[in-house]
């Protein structure tokens, strides 16, 4: 959310389109030209949002910039993602620009134009953020604007003759055997009344962005849960805490995915039902689950 001084979506309109350098995980020579462009829209992103005191966005961009930054794949965000928050004026429009997006990418978009194919994702992101939280009509429309300039000189770049931007074909790689399949959930369970990572905690997590890494996934959720003893507020808050404290520590550890959506449920719907005022210690926990 963007109150005051320069919105994400004029950062981006601000920073031309030239050569980029991102440190992190991987070197420049390791990833490629798109994927350093899109870590270094990413983090303007996230900079931006920090400067506004959005500490959740600023989180999933830096996120998304890290991943880009070491070389995984990130897609631009998806529409399901916010459908619960987009009102419905907003969904074909947005649908429309993205499916313009991907189409572009199978073109050839990233490799033949990469600082502006990044910079039509960021963009779009930006975009899509602000539709859902349709506060600021202005950063809206910047974010939007931005999307379109970066799609006009992809758009111009895809009508130059293929044999004019693309290599000698090389031989394919041979084939590499497929990872092994991805868990879809992770349980992470906590200490009574606590919200701090245990150490058993934490290895469920390592192992989470350990499997992840060869793999795509698409957004993680996190809910919180509490056991029924105490406050029924309390517990709500409780949970709150807990699920932010698991979603730092995945950001920490850089996992692989597009996002992390946290959600707190108290002592609402536990994992396992029991009566009101019970030290359940199966109910103290985070399950998190895995969308590709």
């Amino acid at each position: 959310m963007i109150h005051q001084k320069q919105s994400a979506a004029a950062f981006l309109l601000a920073i031309p389109l030239a050569g980029v350098m991102v440190t992190g995980a991987a070197s420049a020579a390791d990833t490629t030209d798109f994927n350093q462009a899109l870590a270094r829209d990413y983090t303007d992103l996230s900079r931006a949002e920090i400067d506004q005191g959005d500490k959740r966005d600023a989180g999933d961009y830096a996120a998304r910039a890290a991943a880009a930054a070491s070389g995984q794949p990130v897609d631009p965000d998806r529409i399901e993602h916010h459908q619960d928050f987009l009102e419905p004026r907003y969904i074909a429009e947005l649908s429309q620009a993205r499916t313009r997006l991907t189409d572009a990418f199978a073109g050839g978009a990233r490799e033949v134009v990469p600082q502006s194919a990044a910079r039509a994702q960021a963009s779009f992101d930006c975009w899509i953020e602000q539709a859902a939280e349709d506060i600021q009509a202005a950063d809206m429309a910047a974010c939007k604007a931005a999307y379109t300039d970066a799609m006009l000189a992809v758009d111009d770049a895809l009508r130059v003759p293929v044999a004019a931007v693309v290599p000698m074909a090389v031989p394919p790689a041979p084939p590499t055997p497929p990872p092994a399949d991805l868990p879809s959930t992770y349980t992470v369970f906590f200490d009574f009344d606590k919200s701090d990572i245990t150490a058993e905690a934490r290895g469920v997590l390592e192992r989470l962005s350990s499997e992840s890494a060869t793999h795509h996934v698409s957004r993680i959720v996190a809910i919180g849960h509490a056991s029924t003893e105490g406050a029924t507020d309390y517990n709500q808050h409780l949970s709150q805490r807990r699920v932010d404290a698991v979603r730092q520590a995945l950001l920490g550890m850089h996992v692989n995915a597009g996002e992390v959506v946290t959600k707190a449920h108290g002592e609402i719907d536990p994992p396992i039902a029991t009566a009101n005022d019970v030290r359940e210690a199966r109910n103290r926990q985070v399950s998190i689950t895995i969308e590709r």
